[in-house]
């Protein structure tokens, strides 16, 4: 009863002041992208899930906290999961050494019985678990599978009956050391292949809860052993050496350390192993990327092994995010890496209309597609840019574009798609984009403009209408129309030309328009005439360029080409004959004749010669032929036509008796009914 009083005696005030903390982290997952985004290792995980990323190239300090120099000590390896569990050494004696240019121009910690600790990484013991490492032991010594002697790459602190180490056992073999809270199911899987001292090597080891524990070896499942387990609780890792054991560390290098609270699915395996193949180097099985040579980069990406295995929203750098491909199935990747280009000031170089208007960041990523069978890739997908560490755009500068060019020179044959912030904030997308593979992407910043793409042209003034191109310097997503008029010139409405003031719209995902006036053919001799059209009012936002006004020349055609006749060998040919050939009279040297059959050219224009003019073995239809002045374009149509028919072959039968001793023979003679 009390609780009914409650209810419905409880002031105004508190009901709203309820609602209103209910609705924050709904508003949070609806309008902040980056807050559960795919924007860990490969694009996989965020900070939820990804507890652990550790990588040589980025957050290695000294014993001072700076950033560390080659031959230093390192007292602390910064994480990078959003988590800050950054892993430590406090004894100067224990700290692993920062070595520049290791692998792939990239830096490494080598350790030597050394260690770094980090915090509890807070995953749970009752689901499943992820770890991937990248690493070269230049030595080794080899332990068991059921005890704690050998060199460890990765165990735990403080000694504890859990186990999720990898260590080096049976000789010559990497081991995923397991044993759950209660101190059962001892074992592990071991790998197939043998210890490799002379490169680096990538190992994925993980637990699927209740189903088994998997080793893999640069990509490919080495082994694995069913799970039967109670609780496993990963304990907090020791990077580099057993827990207690002082001389079973590593004697080698490592570059990378990434911890997930849970078993990550075959397609993230594959991606997050392609970003860790184009970054160092690797030589994997399971690679996606192809184009590490430049664009090695935080390489993420989407895919599908089967419909229990994909991977469909990934983020780059978190500057660069894809999700929501229309077509994604089993076998469709779509990963992209960037060229490390700089994102701190906007430029010209490579732009589009030499940088009139437009500036770009000088990173570019490049896309890699595989399609798994069936012929569309991962379909359309949405791209968003987080704009939140770009430098200020220039001022007049006030939208943001997504480039795709097919050669990685944005100066010439890029599309420039508009981005829109849908919760006006620094999350600008495009979505429906279809990407090929090999694709360039760049981010730029347009003054957005339309503009005529010439300021004059000139037809002649038996060709109309007037067709007059107009561009926008970006691909809207919506309709944009922009109003034009007409003016006199030396060519006056409406006796040479329809005057007109309308508008030029813009269709979505279009940049280019044609506003098309109609020509007057007058035949009077007055010379070459001209008219302008100008641009005018363009919607709030937009600006006019510098080239609105056009000015259309008529050509005068005064002199039009000579009608000759048009004629033919015959009227009709029988089916299966080649046709007949269509006949010009005669014809004029620096003239073309285009023979139209139905209205349609047929074949390609014949030049005048002089004299007649034949088209051999043309079929049924109805023939014309119209004359082109090669100078001044002038046309004239040519006098007469010619339609001509097909004749169906009929069927004769006739009965021929052959004596002797074959039978009677009926033979059909088909013969052919001239008309």
């Amino acid at each position: 009863m009390r609780q009914l009083i409650k209810k419905y005696f409880e002031p105004d005030y508190m009901r709203r002041a309820k609602l209103i903390l209910f609705l924050i982290p709904v508003l949070l997952i609806l309008f902040i992208p980056t807050a559960f985004s795919q924007s860990g290792p490969g694009g996989v995980g965020n900070s939820t899930t990804n507890r652990l990323w550790l990588k040589s190239d980025q957050g290695v300090l000294n014993t001072v906290l700076n950033p560390a120099n080659d031959g230093q000590n390192v007292a602390q390896w910064n994480d990078f999961s959003g988590n800050n569990n950054n892993v430590v050494q406090g004894t100067n004696a224990l700290r692993p050494v920062y070595r520049a240019n290791i692998i792939n121009s990239l830096p490494a910690l080598q350790f030597n019985n050394d260690f770094l600790d980090a915090p509890a990484l807070g995953i749970a013991g009752t689901g499943g678990f992820s770890v991937i490492t990248v690493f070269r032991a230049t030595s080794y010594t080899a332990g068991g599978t059921s005890d704690g002697s050998g060199d460890y790459i990765i165990d735990r602190f403080p000694e504890e009956n859990n186990l999720t180490s990898l260590k080096f056992a049976s000789t010559n073999k990497y081991f995923f050391q397991k044993r759950d809270n209660d101190g059962g199911g001892l074992g592990g899987p071991i790998s197939t292949t043998n210890v490799n001292t002379a490169s680096f090597q990538l190992i994925d080891y993980m637990r699927d809860r209740g189903v088994d524990y998997r080793l893999y070896l640069n990509g490919t499942m080495e082994n694995s052993v069913g799970d039967a387990d109670g609780d496993l609780t990963p304990p907090i890792p020791r990077i580099g050496r057993h827990a207690v054991n002082a001389t079973s560390g590593l004697k080698g290098y490592i570059t990378e350390v990434i911890f997930y609270n849970y078993r990550i699915n075959n397609a993230q395996i594959n991606i997050i192993n392609s970003y860790l193949a184009a970054k160092y180097g690797l030589t994997i099985s399971n690679d996606r990327y192809s184009y590490d040579a430049v664009h090695k980069y935080a390489v993420a990406g989407i895919g599908q092994v089967d419909a229990s295995n994909i991977h469909n929203d990934a983020m780059s750098d978190n500057i660069l995010r894809v999700n929501s491909p229309s077509a994604l199935d089993n076998g469709d990747y779509l990963l992209f890496g960037h060229d490390n280009g700089s994102v701190a000031a906007w430029t010209t170089t490579e732009a589009p209309n030499a940088g009139t208007n437009i500036s770009r960041l000088a990173r570019e990523w490049r896309f890699d597609e595989t399609d798994g069978g069936s012929a569309n890739g991962v379909g359309t997908i949405k791209v968003i840019i987080n704009t939140s560490t770009f430098p200020a755009v220039p001022v007049g500068y006030t939208k943001y574009a997504l480039m795709v060019d097919a050669d990685g020179d944005f100066s010439t044959g890029a599309k420039v798609y508009e981005l829109y912030s849908p919760g006006s904030d620094q999350y600008y997308e495009i979505s429906g984009l279809d990407l090929s593979d090999g694709d360039f992407v760049a981010v730029a910043a347009v003054r957005p403009t339309v503009n005529f793409l010439a300021a004059a042209s000139a037809r002649s003034e038996s060709l109309s209408p007037a067709m007059l191109p107009v561009r926008l310097n970006y691909i809207p997503r919506n309709l944009l129309i922009v109003d034009f008029a007409t003016a006199d010139g030396t060519a006056v409405a409406p006796g040479d030309y329809t005057a007109f003031s309308d508008t030029v719209a813009f269709q979505p995902g279009n940049s280019f328009a044609h506003i098309e006036i109609n020509v007057i053919n007058d035949v009077i001799p007055e010379g070459d005439e001209t008219f302008t059209v100008t641009l005018l009012n363009p919607p709030a936002g937009i600006n006019l360029g510098t080239i609105t006004v056009h000015t259309y020349t008529i050509l005068d055609c005064t002199v039009l080409p000579t009608a000759y006749n048009v004629g033919a060998s015959a009227s009709s040919y029988c089916a299966g004959a080649p046709g007949v050939d269509i006949t010009l009279s005669d014809s004029d040297i620096g003239f073309s004749y285009q023979l139209k059959k139905d209205g349609v050219n047929e074949g390609a224009a014949l030049p005048g010669t002089g004299s007649a003019l034949t088209w051999s073995s043309m079929t049924s239809g109805t023939y014309t032929v119209v004359a082109t002045n090669d100078v001044s374009l002038c046309i004239n149509n040519m006098t007469g036509s010619q339609v001509i028919t097909e004749n169906p072959l009929q069927q004769i039968t006739r009965q021929i008796h052959i004596a002797g001793q074959l039978s009677e023979v009926q033979l059909q003679v088909r013969l052919p009914v001239i008309a």
